[in-house]
């Protein structure tokens, strides 16, 4: 009986580990998370969707996003996931001031931020702002998808 439990005791640990080694990178996992999640908004800001679902779809890609960020390696990766996520939420704010029905300016906010940032020219109007805003995002995602492919 003491033999089976010393087996058990030396054995067990070294199964756990093997089990725990197997399973999938908890990074690699939060990462590809992340992208499922921008692919989704990148897809619905290609065919169309409503402001709530566009700002559902940020909610939920910005979880995902902060969750890789916490177990991600300071690199590309989680840069370009961040820099995605921010476009997109930068997304949101564009539509928030077109459903207001007020102009982007350099002097108010969001504008005064966004403008530059994006390269956007004063009083565009919210759906060219948007879809330069996307553009942005997709470069993003597109260098994200390919460094997450890479491994890197």
């Amino acid at each position: 009986m003491l033999k089976a439990k010393t087996v058990a005791v030396l054995f067990i640990p070294l199964i756990l580990v093997n089990a725990c080694k197997s399973g999938p990178d908890a990074s690699a996992v939060a990462a590809q998370d992340a992208m499922d999640a921008l692919r989704k908004i990148q897809a619905g800001t290609q065919v169309g969707m409503t402001y709530d679902q566009y700002s559902g779809l940020v909610i939920e890609a910005k979880a995902k996003a902060e969750k890789a960020a916490r177990v991600l390696p300071d690199g590309l990766l989680k840069i370009e996931i961040s820099n995605a996520i921010d476009s997109y939420t930068d997304g949101v704010a564009v539509w928030q001031m077109q459903l207001k029905s007020r102009p982007l300016e350099l002097r108010y906010e969001p504008g005064a931020r966004l403008l530059p940032k994006y390269s956007i020219q004063p009083m565009t109007g919210h759906q060219e702002a948007l879809k330069i805003i996307w553009q942005a995002a997709n470069v993003h995602v597109e260098k994200a998808a390919l460094l997450l492919e890479g491994g890197s």
